[in-house]
Order: structure tokens, then C-alpha cells, then sequence
């Protein structure tokens, strides 16, 4: 708690510093009020679910606007984490399975019936289950990232924060956009497009039809088996349409028509339809270390073979190419989505508006892959997943006391269900087929306000309070094992169990308060003090996805309780020169943590849910804009994050003290973007942008050189990427737009995560390595 006072007052301190200068420079040049710098400061954000501008709310949020994603090419979320500082993002088990940290918050898996620690919302809907999120990077109005705990306003209550996706509406002008690009990378290239199309039927009417497609080979080189286990069949890689069936690549039609419906001045009505469909041939992974006591020695061993040659060829095969990989299956991830939102608001007087929200969501998932990156076969999941979200929400907004008073309030309903198959083959052994369903359903009511006591003093008061049911069915029935006895679900002495004894049937039910306090001040109107203090929940289960019965167990719920304390500033420096300021510091009280460990003995796949006793976090963000001269702006953010585990003994040791995996100390971007043509012939804008974050663990547990592996093999070492962009908007004076980059320009090569099983009885490390250098032509048309 010291080092976390000792932050806020430090930061105090230097606002406090920085204020006499802006108060001068905007003595000096008070014409200078709508220079360039407003178009940033005036970013219109919905963090606390009403348009406000983003200078003016006690919300540490980073925006992207639709300007911005014009003049970048973020095809998915993993890409958000080079332009927003302290967001992790990755896709270790699937590319289309997102992990997201916001500080130090993480949920450890994707999995059915366990909310996420950072949320994703697709226009003020959650997406519980991130399947097909990544689907909607198009035609989007913006991007915006949240930070900190959200347990009053959102949906879900999430404990690390919240990442909301805005889609374009419908407008009243006849317009359209085309746009399409070409990749090229590590001797394969892709193709991507979008086309928009907006319709005024009537006055009343307008509709927004928007469609895109991508068709990218795989960024990993796929190698084949390595050499293959004598006798076994060698498979076929799964071909996209110009025959290459290399990993980590894209393929998706995607499609979204929304429709504006305005009967009167008082009443709106939006809805939404989407329809995605993506398949790939799954993650590239790396084989890391091996075990030269392990099973893929073992097994090698048996026909002859040398396990431990092996890995070591397979290592020199990674530094001729490093975006390379070798898989034993023929692995795909397939998925398909659509749903559809209505979201509809009523003036009920000039102080008082009525909205209901409601939402469902279909989705369906089939996957097969090998999780450890060997030659030879260790965990090879296969795991279809079929279910639905739905949501409705009323919600009252308005103002009251003269004015005095904003509000929101509301009442929530979310409901989930899914059917899962937990299959596949762990270590060669006889295949196995655990059936699944799970119903996670949410209630909650809400209230928000913000009181102004003056022009420059206001308060801000929030509660929720929530009702989590979680109820899960597991069927352990092995295909092929005797009708009478399972294997799957086996006793503490190995046993197999009578087939009545192979069934899970498990409820659990949870509620909590949350809550939202803030005293802002105005220290003059372009600049705003605030302190927070807040508490997040996330609720506990079931393993959907336990396999024994020492791992269907339910767990507890996490809570995170944090103080804030932030400044946000525009400085006006004279001229056209401005400069945007944002900080914030933070300290956060973290109980129960949810975290999944390796279960002691038993199935080497299960998957054990558990809570940590606590964690202590600290650290702060900053966000700089400076636009010096007309037509350069120079940007740049850090994230600190110091979070490590209180008490943690678990069954494989002792992680107590040990820092959060995948949670980097440091991230950092920068850019730097000058125009240094803007008349008639149309606008270049060349583009610099770097990105660094330090060093990370991969897990939570395993965090010991030499006893978990080889240290490269356990962790991640800092690292930095850079990027360039050119962008020629109006070509000659047309309605054309050309743009050129290149991202990972110095190929530069990292991991995005991994897995530390080498000495479990699979006795191999795996990593999943990030983009390499890719080089890009972008061509759009506006009409």
C-alpha cells in the first residue's frame, strides 16, 4: 500500500507542477481554443454509457475513433495491444480464442460459463464467450478500451475492464465505401475487402448493409510431421483456396445490416443483424523444451528413435525460419455466428429517456488441435461447442435538480447455454468423449449519478448489485470403453467407475454488490482531477470442462477492489501547437483470484479451476498527445503493472509471491505521423509507430529456471516492434485513398504466450510465436 500511495501522491505532485504551464499557454493564445487539438480532445466516448467527451469523464479509457481504424489496417484484437498501452491480448489455443489482461486482470481460458476478467461489448452488448468477436473489425464508428474495474454500468461485471466496439449506424446520406488490400509475408501473402453501402429509404428510414471477407495464408510455415512416428499415417493439411495449408491463418465472410428506424422525434429504434463464418488451420506452435525423461521420449525411444535429436533438429529448423512449426494432425478451428440487437430509446419528456436493449447470439465451434506444438501427438483436443447468449436490458437515463444531476439505472438479464463435447487424445491413448452443457445466467440492477455541487466540483455515486446461477451437466461416457464402466471419470485409486457414477450434475449460485465512487474537479475547463475507488466482481462456477472428479469442482468468485487517482489535460501552447495529457494511477486489492492450475496426478488435460488467496497490484497509465505543428502529431502511452500473488500454495508448489503470468511490467507505444502534403492533389500522412513491453511470465505456477525448463522456454524476454505507414488520401483530388506498410519491420521474433508441461507426464514446453514482418497495399474508393 505504500508503494501505491507513493505512486498517486508522485503523480499529484506532478500535475500539480504541470498546471502553472498550461494555465500561461493558454493565456497567451486563448484564440488558439480551436486549433487541431480540439479534434482530439473532443473524442466523443460511451464509458458510462451516454456520449460525453472523453476529456471530461473519471474514466481511464483509451479511444480509437473511426479516423484512426481508417488509417490503420487492426483485422483482430491481438493487434490492439500495439496501440493501446497495458492491454495483453492473445490466442495461444486458437486463433479465434481471445485472452484479454487489463492490469494484471486475466482470465487464464476461454471456457463456457466462466466470465471473462475483461469484458468484450459489441455495440452495449456483452460477448461473454468471445467466439466471433474479432469478426466484427469492420465499419466500425470506434474502438474503446477501458481500464479498471466496471461493476456498475456494463453487463457483466469484469474486474480488469472493458473492451466496447461501436458499429457504424445508418445515416440519412446516400453513400458507400469499397476498400481492399494485399498482404505479403514469409513467402505467402492474403487478401482482404470490405464494402458498405448506406441507404436513406425515407425520412424515417435508413439502412447500413456492410460486408468483408478475408482469404490469408497461414503466417506459419507448416512443416509437416518431424519426422513421423514409424507406421503412422501422414496427415493432409487442410488447403484455402490457393492450396497452402500452413497455421495461423484467416479465412472469414462476415456480414452486418443494420437498420435506423425513427417513427417520431422521440422514439429510435436500432437493429442489428450479423452473420460470421471463419475457418482455419489453427495456431502455429512452437516445441520449446523437452524432457529427455518424458512421453514423447518414450515414445520415440520405442521405435528406435532419438527424442532428445530430435528436438534438437527441430530447433535448428526454427532458426532457419522461425515462423515455422510442425504438427501430427490434420487441425482446423472452424466457426460460425450470426445474431441479431435491438436497441430502442423513447424521450419520455426533455429529462427522462427510456432505452431497452436486447440481444441473441447463436454460435458453433468445432476444433481440432494439438496444444504442445511436437512431432508426435500429446494433447489433441477436439472440442465442439454449440450454444447461444441472449441479453435484455431497460434502462432509464436522465437529468434532474435543475440539471444537477445526471443518471443512469437499470435493470439486466443475461442468460448463456452451450453444449460442449470435451474430446480427443491425450499421449496416444484411447480416444475419449465427455458431453457437456452449461446454463450461466446473470440479474442485476444498477444505478449511476453524477451530482454537480458547482461548475467545477461533482461527485459521482454507483451501485449494482448481482445474482449469478450457474448450473452444469457432464456426461463422462468414454467411446471406447464397455457400455457398463467409464474410464474418464476415475476414482483417486485410478478405478474405472460404474456407468451411473459417470454423470456431473452441479448448481451453484452467487450474489455481491458493487460499486462506483468519484469526486471530480474541474481545476479549469481543460482540466479535470478525479479520485476513484471501485469494486469489481467476477462471478464463480463449474469446469464445463472438469473431466475427473477432483477437477469439476466449483470455485469462488474474484473481487478486486481499487483507488484511482487520474488528471486529464489540453494544453493549448500557442499557435497551433497543443498537447493532451492523461494519467492515471492506481493500486488494486485482488481477492480469490480465478486461475487454472495442473491438476496433481490424473488426466494431464483436465483442467482445474481454482482461487488464489489474493494479489497485490499497483501501477499507472499515461497518454500523450502533441500536435507541435499543423499536420504532425506525435503520440505516445506507458503502462506499469506490478502484480504478484499473495498466499498461492498449490498441488504442483508454491506460487506464492510469484509475479501474475502473461501480466508484462512494461508496455509502451509511440507514434510519430506528418503530413506534409494537404491541397488539392490530396492529403500523404507517413507514419512511425514502436511498441515495446517487457518481460512476462507464461505461467502462474512454473516460474523456476532449470526445474520447469529452460528459461527461454518458461517466459517471454521483452521486446519491441516497429511498424510504418504511408497513407495518400484524395488522389488527386479524387474520392481514392492508397496506402502502403509494413508491420514487424525488423522481424523481430517473440512468443505471444505458452504452455510449462515439461515436467507433468506430457514433458514438453510450447510457445506461440507472434506476426512476423508483413508487408501491405491498401486501395479504398468512397462514393
Amino acid at each position: 500500500m505504500k508503494n501505491a500511495t507513493r505512486l498517486m501522491v508522485t503523480a499529484s505532485a506532478a500535475a500539480m507542477m504541470l498546471h502553472p504551464g498550461i494555465a500561461r499557454a493558454q493565456a497567451q493564445e486563448p484564440e488558439t481554443k480551436h486549433s487541431a487539438a480540439l479534434a482530439e480532445a473532443d473524442i466523443i466516448v460511451t464509458a458510462r454509457r451516454q456520449s460525453e467527451r472523453l476529456q471530461d469523464i473519471p474514466v481511464a479509457v483509451t479511444a480509437l475513433d473511426k479516423s484512426f481504424l481508417e488509417n490503420h489496417t487492426v483485422q483482430n484484437l491481438t493487434e490492439l495491444s500495439q496501440y493501446v498501452a497495458g492491454i495483453k491480448i492473445e490466442t495461444t489455443v486458437s486463433p479465434d480464442q481471445y485472452i484479454l489482461s487489463l492490469r494484471g486482470q486475466r482470465s487464464s481460458l476461454v471456457l463456457s460459463g466462466v466470465d471473462p476478467a475483461v469484458g468484450l461489448y459489441v455495440n452495449e452488448v456483452p460477448y461473454s464467450l468471445a467466439i466471433g468477436a474479432s469478426q466484427q473489425f469492420y465499419d466500425l464508428e470506434s474502438i474503446q478500451v477501458l481500464k479498471g474495474p466496471q461493476g456498475t454500468l456494463f453487463g457483466q461485471s469484469t474486474t480488469g475492464g472493458a473492451v466496447l466496439f461501436t458499429t457504424a449506424r445508418p445515416t440519412d446520406v446516400l453513400e458507400g465505401s469499397l476498400k481492399g488490400g494485399v498482404k505479403f509475408f514469409n513467402g505467402n501473402s492474403g487478401y482482404y475487402g470490405t464494402a458498405v453501402l448506406n441507404l436513406p429509404v425515407s425520412e424515417k428510414l435508413s439502412v447500413r448493409i456492410a460486408a468483408s471477407g478475408i482469404d490469408r495464408e497461414g503466417y506459419i510455415k507448416n512443416k509437416g510431421p518431424f519426422p513421423p512416428i514409424p507406421g503412422t499415417p501422414i496427415p493432409e493439411a487442410r488447403l484455402n483456396s490457393r492450396g497452402t495449408g500452413d497455421f495461423s491463418d484467416d479465412r472469414e465472410i462476415n456480414g452486418r445490416l443494420s437498420i435506423l428506424f425513427k417513427p417520431t422525434d422521440t422514439v429510435e429504434s436500432l437493429t442489428v443483424g450479423t452473420y460470421g463464418k471463419m475457418w482455419t488451420n489453427g495456431t502455429g506452435k512452437h516445441w520449446t523444451a523437452n524432457n529427455p525423461n518424458g512421453f514423447v521420449q518414450l515414445v520415440y525411444g520405442f521405435y528406435g528413435l532419438d527424442a532428445q535429436q530430435i528436438f534438437s533438429d527441430y530447433q535448428s529448423m526454427l532458426k532457419q525460419n522461425f515462423w515455422s512449426a510442425v504438427n501430427p494432425i490434420d487441425q482446423y478451428v472452424n466457426t460460425k455466428t450470426w445474431g441479431i440487437l435491438n436497441n430502442t430509446s423513447i424521450e419520455l419528456s426533455d429529462t427522462l429517456t427510456l432505452r431497452n436493449i436486447i440481444n441473441y447470439r447463436h454460435f458453433h465451434r468445432d476444433q481440432r488441435i494439438e496444444v504442445m506444438g511436437a512431432p508426435f501427438s500429446i494433447i489433441t483436443p477436439n472440442n465442439p461447442v454449440d450454444g447461444h447468449e441472449w441479453s435484455e436490458e431497460l434502462q432509464l437515463q436522465g437529468h434532474a435538480l435543475d440539471g444537477k444531476l445526471d443518471f443512469t439505472s437499470g435493470l439486466f438479464f443475461f442468460e448463456q447455454k452451450t453444449d460442449v463435447r470435451t474430446g480427443g487424445v491425450v499421449l496416444s491413448m484411447q480416444p475419449t468423449d465427455v458431453y457437456s452443457n452449461n446454463v450461466a445466467r446473470s440479474y442485476a440492477v444498477y444505478a449511476q449519478g453524477t451530482y454537480s455541487f458547482t461548475d467545477q466540483l461533482s461527485l459521482t455515486l454507483g451501485g449494482r448489485y448481482t445474482w449469478d446461477d450457474r448450473t452444469v451437466h457432464i456426461d463422462g461416457l468414454s467411446r471406447v470403453v464397455t457400455p457398463t464402466r467409464c474410464s474418464l471419470l476415475v476414482t483417486g485409486g485410478g478405478a474405472a467407475l460404474p456407468i451411473d457414477a459417470c454423470v456431473i450434475a452441479n448448481s451453484v449460485s452467487y450474489s455481491t454488490p458493487t460499486w462506483t465512487v468519484s469526486l471530480n474537479y474541474k481545476l479549469d475547463p481543460e482540466t479535470l482531477l478525479y479520485l476513484a475507488h471501485r469494486r469489481g466482481y467476477r462471478s464463480g462456477g463449474l469446469s464445463l470442462y472438469g473431466t475427473s472428479l477432483t477437477t469439476a469442482l466449483p470455485f469462488k468468485p474474484e473481487k478486486v477492489t481499487d483507488i484511482e487517482f487520474g488528471t486529464k489535460r489540453t494544453w493549448f501552447l500557442g499557435g497551433e501547437a497543443s498537447l493532451i495529457t492523461n494519467l492515471a494511477a492506481y493500486y488494486s486489492d485482488y481477492k480469490d483470484a480465478i486461475r487454472n492450475i495442473s491438476p496433481p496426478g490424473g488426466n494431464p488435460a483436465d483442467i482445474l479451476l481454482t482461487n488464489a488467496s489474493s494479489a497485490k497490484i499497483y501501477g499507472g497509465e499515461l497518454e500523450m498527445t502533441l500536435i507541435p505543428v499543423k499536420g504532425l502529431t506525435i503520440a505516445g502511452s506507458a503502462a506499469y503493472v506490478h502484480a504478484k500473488f499473495g498466499d498461492f500454495p498449490t498441488a504442483n508448489g508454491d506460487a506464492t509471491g510469484n509475479p501474475l503470468a502473461n501480466v508484462p511490467r512494461w508496455a509502451l507505444t509511440g507514434s510519430i505521423r506528418y503530413a506534409p502534403m494537404d491541397n488539392e492533389n490530396g492529403k500523404i500522412s507517413l507514419g512511425v509507430e514502436g511498441y515495446y513491453q517487457s518481460m512476462f511470465w507464461f505461467d502462474d505456477e512454473n516460474q523456476t529456471p532449470g526445474v520447469d525448463g529452460p528459461i527461454d522456454s518458461i517466459r517471454q524476454p521483452g521486446y519491441g516492434l516497429l511498424s510504418l505507414r504511408v497513407d495518400w488520401e484524395n488522389v488527386m483530388g479524387s474520392n481514392i485513398k492508397a496506402s502502403a506498410f509494413v508491420t514487424n519491420l525488423t522481424k523481430t521474433e517473440y512468443y505471444l504466450g505458452g504452455s510449462t508441461l515439461l515436467y507433468t507426464g506430457l514433458g514438453a514446453n510450447a510457445a506461440v510465436p507472434g506476426d512476423p514482418r508483413v508487408f501491405g497495399i491498401e486501395l479504398g474508393i468512397d462514393f
